[in-house]
């Protein structure tokens, strides 16, 4: 990503906007629940989105494609983080 905002919300979507314009670059759909947090990887620029389906997605902000679904999750995720000089999902 290279300047674009990335949202989040109870549509089950995660959107990429384009500032300048304010359209909405790409809708990234694959959550059943609530999407409760989204960040950009800082290492490699994917973005990570959690939900109330309990997973985590890695998204691959060009194509707008799931790359991987992480789960294990009991409840609804209801955050996500990446750790700026490792790169983990925590």
């Amino acid at each position: 990503l290279t300047g674009e905002i990335v949202s989040r919300s109870s549509d089950k979507t995660v959107r990429i906007w384009d500032p300048e314009t304010g359209e909405c670059i790409r809708v990234l759909l694959g959550h059943s629940g609530s999407v409760t947090g989204v960040t950009v990887h800082p290492l490699t620029g994917e973005i990570v989105s959690g939900s109330y389906d309990s997973t985590v997605r890695i998204w691959d902000p060009q194509t707008g494609e799931c790359v991987k679904v992480l789960q294990g999750h009991s409840l609804g995720v209801t955050g996500v983080t990446v750790r700026p000089l490792t790169g983990e999902i925590v």
